[in-house]
């Protein structure tokens, strides 16, 4: 179960980012054409070349998620604020890409990036160079603030 202080931030910060922008219809994709929202973030399970490569065709930053299956804060994360309506939308400007540290090759895109712990969240422009990043928290405002 969450904190109640986080839960109160994220019910918080749903309200304030549907009131602050209009209704928008996700922009369709060659992996998702429906016009309808999306119910989860589109993550690209570990193919961090394959999202550069649509990063470049479409002008989009990617947001790379750097996680764990048996990490307590990324399942906190994933249970939370990876199911926010509000923040699944806000990830449909980028092209995001999850890699589990533990899976084959993830450590060496991890050295990289200069991964040093999970979670991490990095966004990127399509030419590889960091905008942002926020690392090691579950502080629901600092992760939308860093995607906005």
């Amino acid at each position: 179960m969450l904190p109640m202080r986080v839960a109160l931030s994220l019910l918080l910060l749903a309200s304030a980012l549907s009131a602050c922008s209009p209704a928008s219809a996700p922009v369709p994709t060659a992996k998702a054409a429906s016009t309808a929202p999306a119910s989860a973030i589109a993550w690209r399970q570990g193919d961090v070349d394959d999202a550069f490569n649509e990063a470049a065709e479409s002008g989009k930053p990617v947001l790379l998620y750097w996680g764990a299956v048996w990490c307590p804060p990324c399942n906190q994360l994933k249970a939370g604020l990876f199911k926010d309506p509000a923040f699944i939308a806000l990830t449909g400007k980028f092209v995001p890409v999850y890699l589990d540290g533990d899976e084959e090759g993830a450590q060496a895109w991890g050295e990289r990036f200069g991964v040093r712990g999970y979670p991490t969240l990095i966004v990127l422009d399509p030419q590889r160079n960091e905008i942002t990043r926020v690392a090691g928290g579950n502080d629901a405002a600092e992760l939308t603030r860093a995607l906005t």
